[in-house]
């Protein structure tokens, strides 16, 4: 019986740890020739110009998308946020089409540069703390989870294919319990690490939304306990990477007990 079917190669941490951040699109580098002509650097600073506003528009539809796909109870905490957050990107979009329409009735190069200097300046105080907020919601109440719920089953799985192993009697009763503790004690870890980041951004959220008065009859938890004695980091995406690094160490542990199963079955490390 092959376990490394259950194991996810490692390099899918690097994707997990570093998650979609708010690409930019370089209006500032939308630089055309200076020896072509007049029409044909307006052609040109056109086309590209569009292909930007075309990447910004994808982009904020990915969130929009994302967004979409949560499902939380009415008027809850998170509810609220994510209604925040869809009028936020409803707003970016019909920016970046309403400009894309401007673009196509422009006649100078002057016009086209003033242009892209209105969107430059929307991107940098407007689009891009928003889009930052929306981005870290997606990581903590989207993302993460999804990460954890599959390394929950993958766990069940293996735990299950163990128990069989152990009625076989191909490997004895409890020689991987140390293991098998310590994915659970890991994944747990997880799990509280994910519960404090979205704690957290619940907690901060209002805090710029709301009255204290108000904020106060709200309750939220926001636990700064230690975990194995080390003090965790006291902001959403700080707790949320040291979530998903719990779990790339869970990870990491399935690999290492996948091997050792396979040696105590006696299957050969080249074969398939």
């Amino acid at each position: 019986m092959k376990f490394t079917k259950y194991i996810l190669i490692a390099t899918i941490f690097s994707f997990i740890l570093s998650p979609v951040t708010a690409q930019e699109v370089g209006f500032k580098e939308l630089a055309v020739a200076e020896n072509l002509s007049v029409e044909a650097r307006l052609a040109k600073k056109v086309s590209l110009t569009q292909n930007a506003l075309g990447k910004a528009i994808e982009k904020t539809n990915e969130m929009r998308t994302k967004l979409g796909e949560l499902v939380f109870e009415e008027g809850s905490l998170e509810d609220v946020m994510k209604n925040e957050f869809w009028a936020q990107a409803n707003q970016h979009l019909e920016f970046y089409e309403a400009h894309l329409n401007t673009l196509s009735s422009l006649q100078s190069l002057e016009q086209v540069d003033a242009l892209i200097e209105e969107i430059i300046q929307y991107r940098e105080n407007t689009y891009a703390p928003e889009a930052k907020k929306i981005l870290e919601y997606l990581l903590i109440f989207s993302y993460t989870p999804s990460v954890i719920e599959t390394a929950t089953d993958r766990l069940e799985k293996i735990a299950a294919d163990m128990n069989k192993l152990h009625n076989l009697e191909l490997v004895e009763e409890g020689h991987f319990a140390e293991a098998s503790q310590e994915a659970q004690d890991l994944l747990s870890q997880a799990q509280e690490l994910s519960n404090q980041s979205r704690e957290l951004l619940i907690k901060r959220f209002y805090e710029t939304q709301i009255e204290l008065t108000v904020l106060e009859q709200v309750e939220i938890a926001t636990s700064t306990d230690t975990l194995e004695g080390e003090l965790q980091p006291h902001e959403p995406k700080g707790l949320t990477e040291a979530s998903l690094n719990k779990v790339k160490d869970l990870y990491a542990l399935f690999l290492q007990t996948s091997q050792q199963i396979e040696q105590a079955l006696g299957i050969q490390k080249n074969q398939e």
